[in-house]
């Protein structure tokens, strides 16, 4: 005689698996109530109470075979169980189906290396830290929106019907758990966005800046609140998308298109082999600085000599603004600093600041 597991189906034949069985049962019971609404949610704990009294209800006390007895008492606890978990799963498909479109992140990355040029000819290492950090929070934004909606996607497909909620369960409550925790945890990056909305302000009056950012700010603090009781994911990411949504928008907002005369400048090189005398001030360390970032940035490995560590050394203030402890460019106590290793895997990011959206016509070779 067999007891089919309520979760995965196999076979349980005696009463030490039945009641590891039940165990796992009102364990997936307790996290599934996480998701649903208040009167699901009180349902599912009785049931779960109900599961876990069986557990040390004498008629499935010690071990050996499960009799005839036995197997009632576990389909009788299943099927008053399993009402109560299809009006739950009920409760979740309607919050899935509803679930809007992750929003897309969009940052003019162009607009940004220009600014990060400019900022680095200005000296401002301020500057320079909001900006990366607004790179860094795009890319977790639109990694963590995609996040959300892969795993929700995955539970709404293992609870689609009732006839394969007893056997995904488990699995669908997994997913759920991991897109509630992106959910939960993309406030953070929320935050980093608001701050980044709030510098510069350009384009915008003080008075209608400062009401953007109190109301920015009053949509954080609700997903503040409403992380710590609200269910539902579907509830949760209702608040979380405008939230998200101003982010971006306040970002690219504050990253306005700005007239530089640099660019133009830097527009009319003919020869990247040889900036003329005009043209020098537009390339910060001049001509060994740039042949050095060209070759990095053409695949190759170019040798970096003194002149061209000292430029780097000397600027490391405005190249480390925003960079991590322990991936910043240093000077050793030996006096040598680790500039290579740091330009080589920051090259992106430093022709950036020194160059903008400047692509020579031709590439230098090592």
């Amino acid at each position: 005689m067999f007891w089919a597991h309520p979760l995965d189906g196999h076979r349980i034949t005696d009463r030490k698996d039945a009641r590891s069985a039940l165990d796992d049962y009102a364990a997936t019971l307790r996290r599934l109530s996480g998701f649903v609404g208040p009167d699901n949610a009180e349902a599912l704990g009785k049931m779960q109470r109900s599961l876990v009294k069986l557990l040390v209800d004498p008629s499935l006390a010690g071990e050996g075979p499960l009799d005839r007895q036995d197997i009632e008492t576990l389909n009788i606890a299943r099927a008053l169980t399993e009402p109560v978990v299809e009006a739950a799963l009920d409760d979740i498909r309607g919050e899935l189906g509803s679930l809007p479109e992750m929003p897309q992140v969009k940052v003019d990355k162009e607009e940004v290396r220009r600014q990060l040029n400019k900022a680095f000819n200005k000296g401002q290492a301020n500057r320079l830290e909001q900006l990366k950090r607004l790179l860094t929070a795009a890319d977790e934004l639109t990694h963590r929106t995609t996040e959300i909606g892969n795993w929700a996607e995955r539970a709404r497909d293992l609870i689609s019907g009732p006839a394969k909620a007893g056997t995904d369960l488990r699995r669908a409550v997994d997913f759920l758990e991991r897109a509630d925790k992106v959910v939960k945890t993309s406030k953070d990056m929320a935050g980093v966005a608001a701050s980044i909305a709030e510098f510069d302000g350009q384009g915008s009056h003080p008075g209608e800046l400062e009401g953007e950012i109190a109301r920015f700010r009053g949509g954080l603090n609700l997903i503040d609140s409403a992380v710590n009781y609200l269910p539902g994911l579907g509830q949760l990411w209702r608040l979380q998308r405008p939230l998200a949504d101003a982010a971006l928008q306040r970002i690219q907002d504050t990253i306005a298109p700005l007239r530089d005369q640099q660019r133009r400048e830097l527009a009319d090189l003919d020869d990247p082999d040889h900036i003329p005398p005009e043209l020098v001030k537009a390339f910060p360390g001049g001509q060994p600085v740039f042949d050095y970032m060209r070759g990095l940035r053409s695949g190759g490995t170019p040798d970096m000599n003194a002149k061209v560590e000292k430029f780097f050394v000397d600027n490391a203030r405005l190249l480390n603004a925003g960079q991590r402890v322990g991936e910043r460019l240093e000077v050793r106590r030996s006096g040598k600093s680790n500039a290579e290793e740091f330009v080589a895997y920051n090259r992106e990011i430093v022709w950036a600041q020194l160059y903008g959206t400047y692509e020579p016509s031709n590439s230098r070779k090592d």
